[in-house]
């Protein structure tokens, strides 16, 4: 299939003869299609589709090689201006939800861990602190607490 944009360049004979040269093939027998990369070159849509859709999955895959042959680039087109249409984050949502290794793990974000709470309610000791206390001394603080937990 060739874009109105490139038929438009070609003229009505030579486009149907470029047509009728890819017809079958393509990927699986399928029609060849052509589109016009922003530069003015020509290049297969196919071929456009995929290096658009690795630059969408850049920082979100952890290949993106690994996710194109999940994605459905028949449902994608190209604008006139050589940009996806369709809907390409509902293709990656889906991909995500069933293989979620696939694809970066999300940043996590809220409040830092809080510190586990000390006996008797006082600051957490450090392990030297630990070590400068007197038996008698750590015997207090460990009662302070309710004594050593039970195993």
């Amino acid at each position: 299939m060739i874009g109105e944009d490139i038929a438009a360049l070609l003229g009505a004979e030579l486009a149907g003869q470029v047509e009728q040269a890819l017809a079958g093939r393509g990927d699986g027998g399928g029609d060849v299609e052509l589109g016009i990369v922003s530069d003015g070159s020509h290049l297969p849509a196919r071929a456009v589709k995929q290096a658009l859709v690795r630059a969408a999955l850049a920082g979100q895959a952890h290949d993106p090689e690994d996710v194109l042959p999940l994605l459905d680039l028949d449902g994608l087109g190209l604008d006139g201006a050589g940009n996806l249409t369709g809907d390409l984050a509902g293709m990656v949502e889906g991909v995500r939800r069933e293989k979620p290794y696939l694809f970066a793990a999300p940043a996590l974000r809220g409040a830092a861990p809080a510190q586990p709470a000390a006996p008797g309610g006082q600051p957490p000791l450090t392990g030297e602190e630990l070590g400068r206390l007197s038996m008698e001394e750590y015997r207090r603080y460990r009662n302070s607490a309710g004594g050593f937990p039970d195993a």
